[in-house]
């Protein structure tokens, strides 16, 4: 027996070293990835040295002589720090995450390379300007000089056993088209979804559902759509044909990328400045999307140009934030800019097809996939004049995807002639140059003047107030500005923000753009504090009518429908984290939603088997229905709409009994769960590079503050142009990808508790010197 101890111990002992000595490697190779702080770093492109300054949260702010050598000291950091978050927005454009990762982005791969975006990053270079070539060149020039300073390559290469490839200019061209994907329907769904209700409902009911107006519309010129009421029973008389279940109905409402920004002027606000603040929705990962940065160069005239805000890794561009003068945001345009084009195959010769100009032949773009592991895959996509062919059919029929992500003036980085821009005037005038995804631009200068304008390319045919449109032609001056409105007020929040029907109707719904209106009029005397409080409103006003309905739905005399009363009646009318009986509410307007639209779009889905509602919303014209009870439109297996609403709430009981006898608050339902990539293949992994999982308030779509598991505010800034010292910057996980990083996760916590930090970097606690 005491042999046995012996070699136990002996066998412990040696397994405790080969742990010791596999940690220790293991720490070894991930240090060897850790970026440079501080001491001098070779930059061999650049034509002056470059300081390079951080702060105790890792923000840098760089120091350079000239603009080129600041992107070569952004492209520096960006590797250093991101560069595997970068060469994955890269692939996701390009349709090459397979090669990376393996078989199981195949689909995405797919799906992405049907728009050639390689290729078309080639031709969009060759269209730049020669100083905006110079830019991407010198930028390049710092990834790869960033890149091989690293002694060992980043971890996810060794976890993946992988080698990075070096950056190229056509790479941020890809990063930078990646944002059309993420803000823009590449596929046409919404007009797919339009074209096929035209074609099988009568016009009054696609008009009600599809184009109705809203009591929660809040746009800037004041101009409200009408709301429709519901239409006869004649008209209806679709609704119940067919063979349709209740699961055959695609409707979940999920975030969609989208933002809110506001501006006030001087009039408005305590101190007598004007204020622009902004908050963008995004899907949230680890790192953060955003990469904050600061840096400083001269002017012609030798004055100091300073720039503060957020990056995007792969691109040389500050994003958003401010210049000391002005300082400005995005949010999502949501104009319809896609169309599907019914392609009339020559019946003489299918390589061509028919126009009115006469026939054409079909471009093939051959597509190779790599795919890890596995033979690459061959995928041929055909090409009109208009766009790629769409994998799926239009009324049995091929049709074209018209995009403007497909134009080769869709981008440029002409967002970079902002920087020594000094008025909120003279940057509404360079929106027209500026080519990206048609965007919401808010402004304000340290004058005190405030505006709005679109920024992107719409169709031309839109912009010359055509009601259709397939067009090869994408026009990028198109509305007129706002400057300074009498009320000294300015919102969005992905809603109409104008009165033009030509721009289409795939806005959110424009709850939050109503919401945001109501704070900014409820007071003259703003302050930065105030304006950062409707960032993190969590008032869930939109859902007070559906709290009536839900209660007086309830069978008073159910056990289970009197649990459900109970915590409505302890209702706080939010979305907070605590709030009691928000999930009941919720989630019953949802099911009530998709249990009518289930027989109201029956003839839709019958006719395509790709038909689903997507983000439209239905909101106004569902609740006209289930409050005016029209005997004619209640499920035929109901006697009333009483006992069709009454199911309903048994249906979501029995989906989720344990929300019955537990504490009935939100935050468990929506608990913030921000994930790195890799762990989401091997959860082992998330213990050491997830974000800690928290309960947390908000709601997907209808309050200002936008949360959702993994979705939600990818910044938030609030600042007076001039009076930077003051603003407010937070966003989620930390300034590094880097896990043994004590900025992998510095600022995770303040931006989920709603703490305001501060815009500027702070202090410098250490400093790195780029030398030539």
């Amino acid at each position: 027996m005491s042999n046995f101890f012996r070699r136990l111990r002996k066998f412990l002992k040696v397994a405790f070293v080969c742990i010791c000595f596999v940690v220790f490697a293991v720490l070894c190779l991930l240090l060897g990835s850790y970026p440079a702080t501080s001491g001098k770093k070779k930059l061999a492109s650049l034509e002056n040295p470059v300081r390079i300054d951080r702060d105790d949260h890792g923000i840098p702010t760089i120091y350079a002589k000239n603009r080129l050598d600041v992107t070569r000291a952004i492209g520096f950091l960006h590797a250093q720090e991101r560069f595997f978050q970068m060469d994955l927005l890269r692939r996701m454009s390009s349709g090459e995450l397979s090669e990376l990762i393996g078989p199981a982005t195949l689909e995405m791969d797919k799906k992405n390379r049907l728009h050639s975006f390689r290729k078309h990053a080639h031709l969009l270079l060759q269209n730049l300007s020669e100083y905006e070539q110079k830019l991407l060149t010198a930028y390049t020039e710092g990834v790869n000089a960033g890149l091989n300073a690293l002694h060992v390559r980043p971890f996810e290469y060794l976890l993946l056993r992988e080698t990075p490839k070096p950056w190229t200019e056509e790479d941020s061209i890809l990063v930078g088209l990646d944002l059309f994907f993420d803000l823009q329907d590449s596929q046409a769904q919404m007009n797919r979804l339009h074209q096929i209700m035209k074609r099988c409902l009568p016009e009054e009911v696609t008009q009600f559902l599809a184009y109705n107006g809203s009591v929660w519309e809040a746009p800037l010129d004041n101009h409200h759509s009408p709301i429709l009421p519901v239409p006869s029973q004649k008209s209806f008389s679709h609704a119940f044909r067919g063979s349709i279940g209740p699961s055959d109905i695609e409707y979940k409402p999920q975030g969609c990328p989208g933002s809110n920004q506001w501006a006030v002027a001087p009039s408005c606000t305590h101190e007598g400045r004007a204020i622009v603040a902004c908050d963008m929705h995004l899907t949230l990962s680890v790192p953060c999307i955003w990469y904050r940065l600061s840096y400083e160069y001269p002017a012609p005239d030798d004055s100091k140009i300073r720039l503060d805000g957020i990056s995007l890794p792969g691109v040389p561009l500050l994003i958003v934030g401010s210049n000391r003068h002005i300082a400005w945001g995005f949010t999502n345009g949501c104009i319809e800019t896609s169309r599907l084009v019914p392609i009339e195959v020559d019946p003489q010769d299918s390589a061509y097809y028919l126009t009115a100009q006469g026939r054409l032949p079909f471009e093939v773009k051959t597509e190779e996939i790599k795919v890890k592991g596995q033979p690459s895959i061959i995928q041929n996509v055909r090409w009109t004049k208009w766009g790629p062919i769409h994998p799926d059919l239009l009324f049995g029929k091929p049709a074209a995807i018209c995009w403007p992500g497909n134009d080769l003036v869709c981008l440029n980085l002409r967002i970079f002639e902002l920087e020594p821009v000094t008025t909120t005037q003279e940057a509404l005038q360079k929106l027209p140059d500026i080519h990206m995804p048609v965007l919401n631009f808010m402004v304000a200068d340290e004058q005190g003047h405030i505006g709005w304008g679109l920024v992107g390319g719409i169709p031309k045919e839109v912009a010359e107030g055509k009601d259709n449109f397939i067009t090869t032609d994408w026009v990028h001056e198109n509305t007129p500005p706002l400057l300074d409105p009498a009320d000294g007020r300015l919102w969005t929040a992905n809603n109409r923000v104008i009165a033009n029907p030509m721009l289409g109707n795939a806005y959110h719904n424009p709850a939050r753009a109503f919401q945001i209106k109501k704070r900014l009029y409820s007071s003259n005397q703003h302050t930065l504090a105030t304006m950062y409080a409707i960032q993190l409103d969590e008032e869930a006003s939109f859902y007070d009518r559906w709290e009536k309905v839900l209660e007086k739905s309830l069978d008073k005399s159910n056990l289970k429908h009197k649990k459900i009363l109970a915590t409505l009646h302890e209702w706080d009318h939010h979305c907070s984290s605590s709030s009691k009986g928000f999930f009941w509410i919720r989630t019953f307007r949802e099911m009530v939603i998709k249990s009518i639209c289930t027989r109201l779009f029956s003839p839709c889905l019958n006719a395509s088997p790709q038909f689903h509602l997507g983000r439209m919303d239905l909101d106004e014209p569902i609740y006209l229905i289930v409050t005016q009870q029209p005997s004619y439109l209640v499920d035929p297996s109901y006697k009333s709409w009483t006992a069709e609403l009454r199911a309903v709430i048994d249906a979501m009981i029995r989906e989720k009994p344990e929300r019955l006898d537990g504490d009935g608050t939100w935050g468990p339902c929506n608990v913030s769960a921000v994930q790195h990539p890799l762990s989401k293949a091997l959860p082992i992994l998330g213990l050491f590079l997830d974000m800690p999982k928290m309960p947390n308030g908000g709601d997907l779509d209808f309050a200002p503050k936008v949360s959702g598991r993994a979705f939600g505010a990818s910044m938030r800034m609030v600042v007076s142009p001039g009076h930077e010292e003051d603003g407010i910057m937070n966003m989620p996980c930390g300034q590094s990808g880097h896990p043994l990083s004590p900025h992998y996760r510095d600022q995770h916590k303040a931006w989920l508790d709603g703490i305001p930090t501060s815009f500027l970097p702070g202090e410098t606690k250490y400093t790195l010197e780029l030398i030539p």
